[in-house]
Formats: structure tokens, C-alpha cells, sequence
């Protein structure tokens, strides 16, 4: 409900204070958030610098920050987070312009500008992410524990997840994100490839996971191959095992083993755009909606 509720529209309420004389720039905050909608009416050599912690934040945009496993940056380049309009006023005429607003809504004395630094960003939040924390039900209560006795709280046992693959890892590289999230279920402690030197390995070292290869081709049998991934697996004590752009065909024992512990994804909604470059294939067929295909893998006899 929160979320469907229509933007407001400030026209009625600025107007008499525009006329005034006393407003310098006004940015209404839409699409865009507040990185890209104040520097439209900023001087090119000039920046604003906000501090997160001198306005509201409501709930909602805590709730978007923590499920959505969104960075800051993400935040303020497409939400407002509770800033619908902003407006830049010499300091002179600050105190005036907000007792005007506070009689009909929230206002607040949020930043102040500043010489835009070489290179520099146009618009700097201070102060968000604990903001967002403490926008949440209980989150000034979180952030004091989180704080005071980080060690002390047993964390949510997650799933131990290995992961297969054999490429560029663009599939793993999405799963060790959305890994990060405080809200996921999921580690991933070890990345195989059949392939050595894949940029895939690259993405799991610098994300600080452990990293196996499996070379088929160093294997006389696909059994070998299987068993010796296994091992692997029984090593890092995974329990779930997803393959992400694994191009290679289990054995039936492997797979009968790892029954109900064996996902595969792939970028495309099966069974159309099989194999490597799904989005591109799907771009190229012009289709209305793709997605992505999560599936148990399972052995069958015939």
C-alpha cells in the first residue's frame, strides 16, 4: 500500500513561497533518486553535501534497502528516500522558508552546497546506511547490538553451497552478491570449474572463496571426472550444489547422490535460448519477456 500510493504534488504548496523571491533552485525527486535530480538545477562547479541523519526516512525505504541487498549508491540514484523536493535557499532565508513549509508538511535543513572538487561527485549522502538501519522497527536497538555485541549474537546458520562452473562466472558473480545479503540463506565455500584459468575463478578468489579445478579432460572416464568432484564437495561439506554455467554432463551416480541437493540456473526461460549467450539470443529474437530458469536437476531411468 505503501509503495502504490501516489507521489505528491508540491505545486499548491511552493507556489506562494517561489513567488517570494527566496528559493534559488527546486528539484522535485522522482526517477533518478537524489544523485541525478538535484545536480539538474546545480551550477556545474557547485556539489551538495546531505546528511541523511537530518531528515525522516521512512520505513519503507529500510525495507527496500535490507531485501533488496541494495548499496547506497543504488538507493539514492533511484529512490528519494523521503526527500520528495528539494530546495536550495541562502542561509539568510533558510529558518523563514522552512517555519513556511513545517505549517503544511515535514521539512527539514538537510545539507549545504560547496565548489564541486575535480572529478568529484555532484551530490554526497552522509549518514545513509545508518539512517536506513534506524528507519527499521527497532533498528536504533539493532544497530546498538550490532555494535556493542557483534560478537556475542549466534548468527543464522546458513546452507553450504558449492559451486560449479565452467566460464566467465557472469551467473556466479549474481550469486555471490546476493550471498552477501544479510538476508540470505546461503555461502558459498567453494567454486569448481572443469576449466583452469576461467574468469569465473577470478570472481570467487577476489571474493574470498576457495577455489577448485577439475580438468575433464585430466580424467579417463566421466565416473573419474564425477567422483573426483564429489570429493571435492565432501570436503568443503556442501550441502547444496548449484551449477552455473556448467558445461558438462553429470553421471547418473552423481546425480542420483545429490538428488533434492542439485540446482541448475540459466539465464533464459527454458526451453527456449539453450546454451551460451541466452540474453543475447533472446535480444536477438525480439521476445517481450525473458527470465531466468532455477530447476532441480534429476536423474531418470528409461
Amino acid at each position: 500500500e505503501v509503495l502504490l500510493t501516489p507521489t505528491k504534488i508540491y505545486s499548491r504548496l511552493l507556489l506562494p513561497i517561489l513567488r517570494s523571491g527566496a528559493i534559488k533552485a527546486y528539484a522535485h525527486i522522482t526517477g533518478g533518486g537524489l544523485l541525478e535530480n538535484i545536480p539538474r538545477v546545480l551550477p556545474q562547479q557547485l556539489a551538495v553535501e546531505l546528511d541523511a541523519s537530518r531528515w525522516s526516512i521512512p520505513a519503507v525505504f529500510s525495507w527496500l534497502h535490507k531485501e533488496g541487498c541494495l548499496s547506497d549508491e543504488e538507493m539514492t540514484r533511484t529512490f528519494n528516500c523521503g526527500l520528495g523536493a528539494v530546495l536550495v535557499v541562502a542561509p539568510p532565508d533558510a529558518q523563514r522558508v522552512l517555519r513556511q513549509l513545517q505549517v503544511h508538511d515535514e521539512a527539514w535543513i538537510v545539507g549545504s552546497l560547496a565548489h564541486k572538487q575535480p572529478g568529484g561527485s555532484a551530490v554526497v549522502v552522509r549518514n545513509l546506511k545508518q539512517s536506513l538501519l534506524n528507519a527499521s522497527a527497532g533498528g536504533q536497538l539493532e544497530a546498538r547490538n550490532s555494535e556493542r555485541h557483534e560478537n556475542s549474537i549466534t548468527p543464522r546458520k546458513r546452507t553450504r553451497v558449492g559451486v560449479l562452473i565452467s566460464g566467465t562466472g557472469t551467473n556466479l558473480q549474481a550469486l555471490i552478491e546476493q550471498a552477501k545479503c544479510s538476508s540470505s540463506s546461503a555461502e558459498i565455500v567453494v567454486v569448481i570449474s572443469n576449466r583452469p584459468g576461467v574468469q569465473g575463478l577470478k570472481r570467487a578468489s577476489l571474493a574470498g572463496i576457495q577455489t577448485r579445478v577439475v580438468d575433464h579432460k585430466l580424467y579417463g572416464s566421466p565416473a573419474e571426472f564425477d567422483g573426483t568432484i564429489d570429493r571435492v564437495l565432501e570436503e568443503f561439506g556442501v550441502e547444496l550444489v548449484c551449477l552455473a554455467g556448467f558445461m558438462r554432463i553429470l553421471t547418473g551416480t552423481f546425480v542420483k547422490k545429490w538428488t533434492g541437493k542439485l540446482l541448475n540456473i540459466h539465464p533464459s526461460l527454458l526451453p527456449s535460448f539453450k546454451g551460451v549467450n541466452a540474453q543475447k539470443q533472446a535480444l536477438q529474437a525480439g521476445v517481450r519477456v525473458t527470465g531466468c530458469t532455477v530447476h532441480f536437476v534429476a536423474s531418470f531411468k528409461h
